[in-house]
């Protein structure tokens, strides 16, 4: 049972996972934070490598945000938004008690690189944390596995509507787990985002 009553939670960090449409999607749910929203984000955008230089420069025009291709070792900053390289997976790691991105091959992710999975999974090891996973349109199925982690540590997470997307298949196989809390259309993603 989905719960689509709004409660108000304060997170230490956001993971968002997208794949085919993801681009717009993202566009669509960013635009609207202020430049000083406290929480970082990271995003898994599966995207070759050789488009995701433009595909940052596109955030950082049409955002307030600050959008950064994460690069290994990289510090989670609030207001900072990571995006995964399109031929590495990320990590989070604890670095001297500060929290930072790991790049982690590609080559056991089951075909998805970037993977969902693999951060969502990195995270909830580390969970001393208040999480909020995002599934956003997109082929496939990476993330199910990864808010299946997340959500046994007490992470939020929701899930884009059918509606909206491009592709159903990453919010569905999600879905279909049974512990979505929210699925949400990409406007009242957008309005919860700003709440928070």
């Amino acid at each position: 049972m989905v719960n689509n009553e709004y409660q108000k939670s304060n997170f230490d960090l956001i993971l968002i996972g997208a794949s085919t449409g993801g681009s717009e999607a993202l566009t669509a749910i960013l635009s609207s934070l202020p430049a000083s929203f406290k929480c970082p984000i990271i995003i898994i955008q599966h995207m070759p490598e050789n488009f995701m230089s433009n595909f940052v420069k596109q955030l950082n025009r049409d955002c307030s945000l600050e959008f950064f291709r994460a690069n290994n070792g990289d510090a989670l900053k609030s207001g900072r938004v990571l995006v995964a390289p399109g031929n590495q997976s990320l990590e989070v790691v604890s670095l001297g008690g500060a929290l930072a991105v790991s790049y982690k091959d590609c080559s056991s992710d089951k075909g998805f690189c970037p993977s969902v999975d693999t951060l969502f999974q990195s995270v909830s090891r580390l969970m001393n944390l208040k999480v909020l996973g995002l599934v956003l349109t997109g082929i496939g199925n990476d993330g199910m596995l990864g808010v299946k982690e997340l959500k046994k540590k007490g992470a939020e997470i929701w899930a884009q509507e059918e509606e909206n997307c491009a592709a159903f298949g990453m919010p569905k196989a999600a879905i279909e787990t049974g512990i979505v809390d929210r699925i949400l259309s990409l406007d009242d993603m957008r309005f919860e985002l700003g709440r928070i």
